[in-house]
């Protein structure tokens, strides 16, 4: 442009007015001029004078103004905003066709996508202008467009620009390159290097995070850890925990679980997410560390707590203070929590990424701290928790509770889980605290099982442990009982001394258990039994049996129960018996066991609840489907703690089985009813009981045992009714209970062969002496009463014998020979009878079955049922 003609600008349109000639002489001149051309006070002072001018002159102006913009597209859109409104070129949609396409044009000039400050353009020449423009132009458009062929396309062609890298465009064009997964060091690097540098409110969150993701693709870590720094300043915390745990991943065990678990803190993830971290689970089998552990399983969507409290959390290393911090915001009580985030020293003599990773969670948990929904009030009481004053806390009232939702209360329970009883049972009295809620809860959490607990027993006290009383450390005595009901090792919990007007009480019971009993010696838990009512004594019952079925067989289980004379240490062997038999999947030996262990309660109520709660796990295994007796899994539903649930034996016979598919548990439910019923006066079916007294293998010796236990409780009922009995028809002088005499019917086998010599000899007598003749006819008399014997002495045997079939069998071998014998009159027929006779004479039981007892042991008085149910078989 030649300047010197009279320093005026020639004007480029024919005009025919000279005032309209110096508007568009004065727009040219802001143009030309490098430090106006994008000055945006400047155009508005233009469009002040423009506006003043008369209406004619702003009329004539208008189209030759519009011509000249379209042959300059590299003005802003800004500048293109100030004129629009101003030359009146909305009136251009309703002109010509060309009219409403210049229109268009110009709307989106206006709305086109920008990235370059025009003001920082001015030191360079027009033709530089166009190039920069055009080219970041090309990227925005095709950005907004989403079109990556385009953003390729523009990125990878070959092109001679100026340098341009200033920070407001980097973060723009590092987002095209993100877009595409394009990497180009060479172009990256400027643009990254522009950005950092700027202060960390220079750009929004979104725009950090192509700056942090182009710093981490050129593997420039102290670039990438400050724009880090700068998220966390801009409360970024996703994007910032996002970043620091992708370039951590391959960094340390403790810092990678550390910065994941901070990352899905702040932004949760699914575990499929987590599973696809392939460096996580690489290290998950060379870290024993148990904190590792517990986050990796809260990556897994599974809230876990291996640590009952803080107390093993020492240690000043950054991955100590963090999982100190984690443990207590999580699981400690409100005050922890509060302190847990002061705790934290982010200037700690430590690697830069624990310093970022430290500030981080930090930040995070001090925007989302636990108590800021909390009323004060509220906030004051349960500042108390953890001291001696808390067991003195003032009852709520049903409006406090209904102030505050249903889950915030659960959250405060979970963190305070020695709530006094009037604030748990006013939780409670509104159902945010049930067994359906607490159910859904962690399983080993305390709040969890101590809620339970609670629930079950309404009239429990929280202070009962301490027989109600009060003294200097006694919140913490409470904190360490209950902590028992996690079943964790018990180290230094119970080492401080207790007031001696406490050595009678539930505490102090416990605390000796753990300091005598060692996995080394024999569990004695006789001072247990009078506070068998405390659930943390009965839950230490149960562990103790859990600890006695892992180290020990069943055979030495059996034997230490006999060894044992106290009932409670007895119930103890007997509950691990039955864990052992779940554990091995022998459901016969527990069931037997768990009979045994309910048949001894009565001794002892320390096992009561472990008993009930057994007995509804076996139910819920039979509830599926009603059985009836003669199903093979009957006996696996005999769970009921009461007699009157259980069939008495008179009842199971009317369902005897009528083959041996399910002898064995038939029988095991004709001896369960036995053990729960009385023995009924018209007798015992011996033959349900005889089948134990088989040989079992070696690998069932421990079952043969329990059931000789068993039999021997039987056995001891048996005598009891047999004295009972005796003495009663002794007193009415009678003895109509005595159904045979096993040596006397013996005996009695003999008496035909007295008679068949009788005949012999009188059948040669009258073939010697035919004098004798006439008499003869005394041998069929013989005869017919030899036969009138035989069955005689059969009815004899067969009121004696037990099972039917044996019955029938003597009959069925019997009626042929009488037939054959009194046809015949022949001795062959004697002979044969006698023998079966004797035999089965030789084999009768002296017990009471369905027709009586024996004559011997009904004067004796007593009974040995494992030999005669030998002697049975």
């Amino acid at each position: 442009m030649n300047h010197a003609n009279q320093g005026r600008v020639r004007v480029p349109f024919p005009l025919l007015n000279q005032a309209a000639e110096e508007l568009i002489r004065n727009l040219i001149e802001i143009y030309d001029d490098p430090m106006t051309r994008y000055c945006k006070a400047t155009w508005i002072a233009w469009r002040v004078q423009y506006l003043a001018a008369p209406l004619s002159i702003q009329v004539e102006l208008s189209p030759i103004v519009l011509t000249w913009i379209f042959t300059h597209r590299q003005l802003p859109s800004e500048l293109i905003q100030i004129l629009f409104d101003a030359l009146n070129w909305q009136q251009l949609q309703r002109g010509s066709e060309e009219e409403q396409g210049m229109f268009d044009a110009l709307i989106a000039w206006r709305q086109r996508p920008e990235w370059i400050n025009p003001e920082t353009l001015c030191q360079l020449p027009e033709h530089m202008h166009r190039a920069i423009f055009h080219y970041y132009l090309s990227l925005a458009l095709a950005l907004s467009d989403k079109q990556p062929k385009a953003i390729t396309q523009v990125l990878e062609q070959h092109t001679v620009l100026p340098e341009y890298f200033h920070s407001t465009i980097a973060p723009k064009v590092l987002q095209c390159f993100y877009a595409i997964a394009f990497t180009n060091k060479t172009i990256m690097l400027p643009f990254t290097l522009a950005a950092v540098n700027e202060p960390y409110n220079a750009f929004t969150a979104d725009e950090w995070h192509y700056v942090a993701w182009a710093c981490s693709q050129l593997g420039q870590e102290k670039m990438l850890f400050s724009v880090i720094d700068k998220l966390i300043d801009l409360d970024a915390f996703d994007i910032a925990a996002f970043h620091l745990s992708q370039w951590c991943a391959y960094r340390s065990p403790e810092l990678s679980i550390a910065t994941a678990y901070t990352y899905h803190l702040v932004s949760p993830q699914m575990p499929a997410y987590w599973e696809m971290q392939f460096t996580l689970l690489e290290k998950k089998h060379d870290v024993e560390d148990a904190r590792y552990q517990q986050l990796l399983t809260v990556l897994r969507d599974y809230e876990t707590n291996y640590f009952t409290s803080n107390k093993t959390l020492t240690g000043s290393s950054p991955f100590d203070q963090f999982f100190n911090a984690y443990w207590k915001i999580n699981f400690g009580n409100l005050a922890q929590a509060k302190s847990a985030i002061s705790d934290i020293d982010c200037s700690a003599q430590c690697d830069r990424a624990w310093q970022l990773t430290l500030k981080l969670f930090s930040r995070y948990q001090l925007f989302n701290h636990p108590d800021h929904a909390l009323p004060e009030s509220i906030k004051s009481l349960l500042g108390e928790y953890g001291k001696d004053s808390w067991l003195n806390t003032p009852p709520i009232s049903n409006e406090v509770v209904a102030s505050i939702p249903s889950h915030q209360w659960l959250a405060i329970y979970r963190r305070h889980p020695l709530l006094s009883d009037s604030w748990f049972n006013a939780l409670c009295k509104q159902g945010i605290i049930n067994k359906d809620i607490l159910d859904d809860e962690p399983y080993n959490a305390l709040h969890r099982k101590l809620g339970i607990s609670r629930i079950n027993n309404p009239s429990f006290r929280i202070t009962s442990p301490i027989n109600d009383t009060q003294f200097p450390g006694c919140f913490k005595w409470l904190e360490n009982y209950y902590r028992c009901l996690l079943r964790t090792t018990i180290t230094d919990e119970f080492h401080s001394p207790l007031p001696a007007f406490l050595n009678n009480s539930p505490v102090a019971v416990v605390a000796s258990h753990y300091k005598e009993n060692t996995p080394s010696t024999t569990p004695d838990l006789s001072s247990f039994e009078p506070f068998s009512s405390q659930f943390v004594i009965q839950d230490l019952f149960e562990r103790t049996a859990e600890d006695l079925a892992h180290q020990y067989d069943f055979d030495s289980l059996l034997t230490a129960y006999q060894q044992h004379v106290h009932p409670a240490n007895q119930q103890v062997y007997l509950a691990a018996i039955y864990i052992r038999s779940q554990s091995k999947h022998e459901r016969f030996t527990g069931i037997l066991s768990w009979h045994l262990l309910n048949l001894t309660s009565h001794k002892s109520t320390l096992s009561q609840a472990f008993i009930i709660e057994k007995a509804k796990q076996l139910a819920n295994r039979t509830d599926d489907q009603p059985l009836k007796i003669k199903d093979e899994d009957y006996v696996y539903s005999l769970v009921a703690t009461s007699r009157d649930r259980i069939p008495c034996p008179s009842t199971l016979d009317l369902h005897a089985p009528h083959h041996a598919d399910n002898e064995l548990n038939y029988c095991a439910s004709y001896l369960i009813s036995l053990l729960y019923h009385d023995i009924d006066p018209n007798g015992t079916r011996l033959e349900n009981l005889a089948v134990f007294t088989k040989e079992f293998v070696p690998e069932q010796k421990h079952m043969e045992t329990l059931i000789g236990l068993l039999l021997a409780r039987v056995e001891s009922k048996l005598d009891c009714h047999l004295q009972d009995t005796i003495l009663k028809e002794k007193n009415a002088n009678a003895h109509r209970s005595i159904s045979h005499n096993r040596r006397l019917l013996t005996r009695l086998v003999f008496v035909p062969l007295i008679i068949t010599l009788i005949i012999s000899l009188s059948t040669l007598g009258f073939m010697e002496n035919p004098d004798l003749a006439p008499y003869s006819h005394y041998l069929g008399l013989l005869g017919v009463a030899e036969i009138g014997y035989w069955i005689w002495l059969c009815k004899r045997l067969e009121l004696a014998i037990i099972k039917p079939s044996n019955r029938k069998l003597l009959y069925c071998l019997s009626i042929p020979l009488f037939v054959i014998l009194l046809y015949t009159q022949s001795d062959i027929p004697t002979w044969i009878l006698m023998s079966i006779y004797y035999q089965t004479a030789k084999n009768l039981t002296p017990i009471n079955t369905k027709r009586g007892w024996d004559s011997k042991t009904y004067q004796q008085g007593n009974t040995n049922l494992k030999n005669l149910l030998k002697n049975y078989l």
